[in-house]
């Protein structure tokens, strides 16, 4: 451990932490709706949050510390952050990428919600769900956990430990790891962060079914596989960007015209 670099830890875990505590709002407005298991129904919805935020904010020290672990071997990482904290040259910021980044979550987000208004929702019994009353400002502050906290979760921590279980089954050291690997990583990380919100969908849902389970993959995979690829091109920076672009899209900007 002694070359690890604990500045860049603390920094990393810094900004997992600002983007779950940007979410607190939008939990606290999700909680008015959301039917809640028999156990947590006596406890206050204060309490539910700060249980649920201190829980993030460990997953997340938790997915720095391990996906650190594993940057010089699949030669992923935040390259910005990296340097700034080293107080290194900062690497040349591409406006190509920058804007290819934005430009393509937009795309997606369309696409997103053109998917879930016209294929998913039509197949859908969506008369017992509770309307969160969303303000702008908690998507415009949920962006935080989605662009940078769960850019952090999935690619840097999750897509990487994909990379490295190949690269070890496979005996490739670093910098010899094939193109396939990191792209079954993308896949890969994008499919199972899909997956990890089927316990959500089932219980807004009042269960699952093969157009549940779909959507869930769809809604919540498809601009996963663009910002994984960005984080295998271009590095955690862009991804973030990219992911921060997307929720804006989503959750603030087209909001009132497909609602």
């Amino acid at each position: 451990m002694k070359d690890f670099n604990w500045k860049l830890f603390i920094v990393l875990v810094i900004l997992g932490s600002i983007g779950v505590f940007a979410l607190i709002p939008y939990e606290m407005a999700m909680l008015k709706v959301t039917e809640l298991p028999p156990e947590a129904v006596e406890l206050d919805p204060v309490v539910i949050t700060v249980i649920n935020s201190f829980s993030k904010v460990f997953m997340v020290v938790v997915a720095v510390f391990f996906g650190m672990l594993m940057m010089r071997r699949t030669s992923l990482g935040a390259p910005f952050i990296e340097t700034y904290v080293a107080k290194d040259e900062l690497p040349k910021f591409s406006w190509r990428w920058f804007n290819l980044a934005i430009g393509i979550s937009l795309l997606g987000s369309l696409v997103i919600l053109v998917l879930d208004r016209f294929v998913f929702l039509p197949q859908i019994d969506v008369t017992g769900l509770g309307d969160a009353s969303m303000a702008w400002w908690h998507g415009l502050l949920a962006m935080f956990y989605g662009g940078i906290t769960e850019e952090i979760l999935v690619r840097f921590f999750l897509m990487g430990l994909i990379v490295l279980i190949l690269a070890a089954v496979f005996r490739k050291q670093s910098g010899e790891i094939p193109g396939s690997f990191y792209f079954i990583g993308i896949v890969g990380a994008a499919m199972l962060f899909g997956v990890g919100h089927l316990p959500a969908t089932a219980q807004a849902f009042g269960g699952l079914d093969t157009i549940l389970i779909t959507r869930a993959l769809v809604l919540y995979g498809l601009l996963g596989l663009w910002f994984g690829f960005l984080y295998y091109r271009k590095g955690l920076e862009y991804a973030i960007i990219a992911h921060m672009s997307a929720d804006l899209f989503l959750h603030v900007i087209f909001v009132p015209l497909f609602s």
